[in-house]
C-alpha cells in the first residue's frame, strides 16, 4: 500500500490492479529527524525508511516508520520522546493467552524467554505517508499488548486488531545503535513546517489569555503558571483539561526556563511537579528537555537530589532484588504516589491527582524505580547528584547539602553507647578482681570523657 503525496489517497495494489481504498490525513506538527530515506543498520542489515503511521492515544502519539532492508524483508521502527524500538512480523510466535489476560506488570513466558507486560492500550490511526505493508486509514483503531524481555531489550508486540492476532518481535535499541543517517537537518525541519523540532513555540493560554511558551513537537500539555490550568497541545488547538485554581501556588526549587549543561549538553528545565506517599513525605519531580540528549528527570527528596533517566530495556526482577547494569539492587519500599501539583510543560498528559504504584530498589547511590499507571509500566535508573553540582550546572545560588556535623558540647548517642558498655564492663571487673568502685568510678568518667574531647577536637 502506498499514500499518494498529493491527493493522500492510499493506494492498495494487488497483482496487477490498484485500488483507492481511502485517505490518510497529512502528518502534521511533527518533529522527528527521521525521515522517508533516512538510512540505518539493525543486527548487521541496513535499511531504509520508506513509510510511516502517525498513531495517537488518549495521553499523546509516536510514529512508527516502515522500514526495508537491502533482501526486500520489512520491519517496523517505532520512535517515542526518544526511545526506539526496531520489529518485525514473526509468523512463528502466538500469543499464550487473550488479550484479558495480560494486565500490565504480568510476567509471562514467550519462546522459553520471560517477559513482562509494559503497556496495553488502544490507539488510533490520524495520518501517514510512503509505503505500508497493509491498509490503514484515518481513524482505524490498533489495540496492541507490548512485552519487553526480563533482563533484556528483547520486545515483542501482540496486535489484537487483526484475526488472528498477529506478533511483531524485535529489540530496544539507541539512535547511537541504529547508526541512523540521512537525517532531516534542524533548517529542513523549520523550513517544511515553520517550527523548529525542539525549538519554542508561543500561544495564548485558552483559560485566562496568559502568553505561553512550549517546546515544539515533544510537549502534550502545558500547566498555564499565572491560572495553573493544564492545556492540552492537540495540532493546532489549545484545550484546557484540567483546572487548579483553587490550589496553593508553589514555587519549584529550580525556575522553569533555567539552563544548565549536563553529561557535556544543554538542558532546559520545562516541567514541575510535585509528588506525595499519601502520609508523610512530599518531593519535588522536575523533567529536564534537550534537544540532542532527550528527557532527563531531577528528583529533590528530603534535602536530596537525584538524576534518572527512563530505561529502555528491563532490569531482571527477582522479587525483592534486581539485577542491571550488574549491579544488585535491594528492594527498598513501595507506596503510591500522587500528582499533587504541576507547572510547565510535560511530554504525556499530567493531570492533578494521577496516582501510580511505585516500587524502588537501592545498591549504594544507585536508585531503580518502576512506575504503573493504567496500561503503563517504566523502569527510571538515578543516581545522586549533588548539590553542589546542581548548582554549578545550572549556575544556581544552591546551599551544598548539610554536613553531618558534631555540635559543641555534645556526645553523640553512639558514643554514649560505648561509654556505658564501658562502665558496665569495668564494674564487671572490678567485682571479680576484688577492688573497689574508686576504681572502676575513675575509669568510667575516663570512658564519658574521651567522647567529649574527640568531638571538640576534631570538630
Amino acid at each position: 500500500m502506498a499514500v499518494c503525496s498529493y491527493c493522500r489517497a492510499t493506494v492498495l495494489r494487488d497483482g496487477a490492479t490498484t485500488a483507492n481504498i481511502g485517505k490518510l490525513s497529512e502528518i502534521l506538527e511533527d518533529f522527528s529527524p527521521i525521515q522517508l530515506g533516512t538510512a540505518g543498520v539493525w543486527k548487521g542489515k541496513n535499511f531504509t525508511v520508506i513509510g510511516r503511521l502517525r498513531l495517537k492515544y488518549a495521553d499523546g502519539a509516536w510514529n512508527e516508520w516502515n522500514i526495508e532492508f537491502k533482501d526486500g524483508t520489512l520491519a517496523w521502527l517505532s520512535d517515542a520522546s526518544g526511545q526506539f524500538v526496531v520489529t518485525q512480523l514473526n509468523a512463528s510466535v502466538k500469543p499464550p493467552v487473550g488479550i484479558d489476560q495480560l494486565p500490565v506488570g504480568r510476567n509471562i513466558n514467550v519462546n522459553q524467554q520471560k517477559y513482562a507486560v509494559t503497556d496495553a492500550r488502544t490507539c488510533v490511526c490520524i495520518g501517514g505517508e510512503g509505503e505500508l505493508p497493509a491498509s490503514a486509514n484515518d481513524g482505524k483503531e490498533f489495540t496492541s499488548v507490548d512485552l519487553r524481555s526480563v533482563g533484556g531489550n528483547g520486545f515483542i508486540t501482540f496486535d489484537y486488531s487483526d484475526v488472528p492476532p498477529s506478533v511483531y518481535v524485535g529489540e530496544a535499541c539507541s539512535r547511537d545503535e541504529l547508526g541512523l543517517s540521512n537525517l532531516r537537518p534542524d533548517e529542513e525541519i523549520e523550513r517544511a513546517t515553520g517550527k523548529l523540532k525542539g525549538a519554542v513555540t508561543g500561544f495564548d493560554c485558552p483559560s485566562c489569555g496568559a502568553s505561553l511558551e512550549y517546546h515544539a513537537g515533544f510537549g502534550e500539555s502545558i500547566a498555564c503558571p499565572f491560572c495553573r490550568a493544564v492545556v492540552a497541545l492537540v495540532g493546532d488547538r489549545r484545550t484546557v483539561i484540567v483546572k487548579q485554581e483553587e490550589l496553593d501556588s508553589r514555587e519549584p526549587t529550580i525556575s522553569l526556563g533555567s539552563k544548565g549543561v549536563i553529561r557535556g549538553k544543554e538542558y532546559q528545565v520545562i516541567g514541575f511537579m510535585a509528588r506525595s506517599d499519601g502520609e508523610s513525605s512530599e518531593w519535588e519531580e522536575y523533567i529536564l528537555f534537550s534537544k540532542d540528549g532527550g528527557f532527563l528527570w531531577l528528583t529533590h527528596s528530603d534535602g536530596e537530589w537525584y538524576l534518572g533517566e527512563v530505561l529502555n530495556s528491563l532490569p531482571a526482577d527477582r522479587g525483592d532484588q534486581v539485577y542491571h547494569g550488574g549491579k544488585l539492587f535491594r528492594q527498598k519500599s513501595q507506596y503510591t504516589a500522587k500528582t499533587t501539583f504541576v507547572l510547565g510543560e510535560f511530554n504525556w498528559r499530567v493531570k492533578i491527582g494521577d496516582e501510580v504504584q511505585v516500587t524502588e530498589w537501592v545498591s549504594g547511590e544507585a536508585n531503580l524505580s518502576r512506575e504503573t499507571y493504567l496500561n503503563e509500566v517504566t523502569w527510571t535508573l538515578s543516581y545522586k547528584f549533588p548539590a553542589a553540582a546542581l548548582a554549578k550546572a545550572f549556575a544556581l545560588p544552591l546551599a551544598e547539602e548539610p554536613k553531618k556535623t558534631v555540635q559543641s558540647g555534645g556526645i553523640p548517642s553512639s558514643w554514649i553507647i560505648v561509654a556505658c558498655v564501658t562502665v558496665f564492663l569495668v564494674n564487671v571487673g572490678a567485682q571479680l578482681m576484688g577492688r573497689g568502685n574508686d576504681g572502676a568510678l575513675i575509669l568510667a568518667m575516663i570512658a564519658l570523657w574521651i567522647p567529649k574531647y574527640i568531638s571538640e577536637k576534631f570538630e
